[in-house]
């Protein structure tokens, strides 16, 4: 049966929201959840709430949709100026683009070497790492801006095919791991010591390896301008967040009872045990990594340049206007990526952290893990800063649903009203600065036998720090510019309410 255009754009949103949200997070923070918490069970529940309160926030968000679904673009700076005004809006487009973009590019490039790298396992020094995250990344960031530039048909089409391809071993370790559990098989539920282990600070300690599973849902909304059946995007939203809610909770129900929580852990099992299936499994789950996070560079380069594009075209961010287009978009957030990307991955090689001596390096023991660990070192701030631009962007977050629940009030923005927005709004707004609070005193309590400035809380709170800093200097200048010059005549409005802001639309409706 032929798909009629709506339900095709439907199902074209959908996927694209499974696709942003279901990428390395459930690969990488599942063990790490266990990690924090202490409990599988607690581990379980976290992935739950959080979907639970992203779920309800949508709900917001559909009411704040519809401000631009006639006019201007869905786009959080856009939306910020809407609701609250034009210079928060600059400053959180300026911290999407010249902290968040970039830090979360850079964490999935990265990933695609450094899981080839891991899945290789050659011991390298630590410059020839550095050498080859540096070569492979920036041709990697430079291709997927060309192609989406020059080429954002097969970019969707990769998009759309690749968020298809990467639930299949998702699909298939969920499977084995039910099986893996019925049959009895040892279990990360079964541990003694995670079973006397619930207490109110493992829920403290989950919320900061959470909440990057959880980031991007919001982003797809920026396609509702210029397609066909813009009323598909709210919906396509809702029901994509609530699939990737009940699929993470399943996958973590899996891997914790199939074994220790992570997808190489089934793998080894189906494998039959032992080093050589661990191994394999590990090989395995490597290259499935390096495609899932190929993908997200696909990916975050669209939304990257789209968001620059946009709030240009909101009058948010500037952009000389004989340069404003696709292409000079995407480029400048490339050179901004690539910038950052040599900075943080320079840094992490020479730098001591932790158990790492810099240049001097070498791996602190004969085991594989401690092969991988070591090739994963010049990534560490790559890592680090992700860590810190989500929090600033659940912050960003919550202010939105925050003035979306004061013009409830003051009616400034004429938008119809969306059904259970209060408790939606309400639970939301309160539960993700639980999120944040707990997300941030989580990354900064130092392990056992450290002290603050030994562990990694401190490097956090330093980029934390340096984030917040950079953007607002690039904010004020930004701003002492727009005082001189007023490049825009005027803030309201748009640039150009014709103007195609997403080039992945323009193919949809091709």
């Amino acid at each position: 049966m032929k798909l009629s255009s709506k339900s095709k754009e439907f199902w074209s949103m959908f996927l694209l929201v499974a696709g942003i949200v279901i990428g390395a997070g459930i690969y990488l923070k599942n063990k790490e959840l266990l990690a924090q918490t202490g409990n599988p069970i607690v581990a379980t529940a976290l992935w739950g709430i959080v979907g639970l309160v992203c779920i309800m926030s949508v709900v917001v968000f559909i009411e704040i949709s519809k401000s631009t679904l006639k006019s201007g673009n869905g786009t959080m700076g856009n939306w910020a100026k809407i609701f609250l005004n034009r210079r928060i809006a600059s400053f959180f487009s300026i911290i999407y683009t010249f902290v968040y973009m970039p830090t979360t590019q850079s964490v999935f490039v990265a990933g695609v070497v450094g899981y080839m790298i891991q899945a290789i396992g050659v011991q390298l020094t630590p410059l020839e790492i550095m050498a080859i995250y540096l070569v492979c990344c920036i041709s990697l960031l430079t291709l997927f801006a060309f192609a989406n530039i020059y080429s954002p048909k097969h970019c969707k089409n990769l998009q759309v095919f690749g968020s298809v391809f990467k639930f299949i071993p998702l699909i298939i370790a969920m499977i084995a791991g039910f099986i893996l559990w019925g049959m009895g098989t040892e279990n990360s539920f079964e541990s003694s010591e995670s079973l006397e282990n619930i207490k109110a600070l493992s829920f403290l300690g989950g919320f900061g390896a959470i909440l990057f599973s959880f980031d991007g849902y919001v982003y797809i909304a920026n396609m509702q301008q210029g397609a066909k059946h813009p009323e598909q995007v709210p919906k396509a939203l809702t029901a994509g967040m609530i699939f990737v809610t009940v699929f993470y909770i399943l996958i973590a129900l899996a891997t914790f009872g199939g074994g220790n929580g992570t997808i190489e852990g089934v793998l080894s099992k189906i494998f039959g045990g032992g080093k050589d299936a661990e191994q394999v499994a590990w090989v395995m789950a490597n290259i499935i990594m390096m495609l899932v996070c190929l993908l997200s560079v696909n990916m975050f380069t669209n939304l990257g340049m789209t968001e620059i594009f946009s709030d240009y075209n909101c009058k948010i961010i500037y952009i000389p206007k004989s340069k404003a287009s696709f292409k000079s978009a995407a480029f400048l957030q490339l050179g901004l990526t690539i910038t950052y990307f040599v900075i943080v991955i320079v840094l992490g090689t020479v730098a001591p952290h932790g158990d790492w001596k810099g240049i001097h390096s070498v791996p602190l023991g004969s085991e594989a893990t401690d092969l991988r660990a070591y090739l994963d070192q010049p990534a560490y701030f790559v890592n680090s800063f992700s860590s810190a631009t989500t929090v600033m962007v659940f912050i960003m977050l919550n202010m939105l649903i925050i003035g979306a629940m004061i013009n409830r009030f003051t009616r400034k923005v004429d938008v119809p009203k969306v059904k259970f927005f209060w408790p939606a709004a309400i639970i939301s707004s309160v539960m993700m600065v639980v999120f944040n609070v707990f997300g941030i005193v989580a990354f900064l309590i130092p392990p056992s036998g450290q002290t603050f400035i030994e562990s990694n809380g401190f490097i956090f709170l330093l980029i934390l720090i340096f984030c917040v800093a950079y953007a607002t200097a690039v904010f004020i200048a930004q701003e002492v510019f727009f005082a001189k010059k007023d490049p825009f005549n005027g803030f309201e409005g748009v640039v150009d309410d014709n103007l195609l802001t997403n080039n992945w639309v323009e193919v949809e409706n091709e």
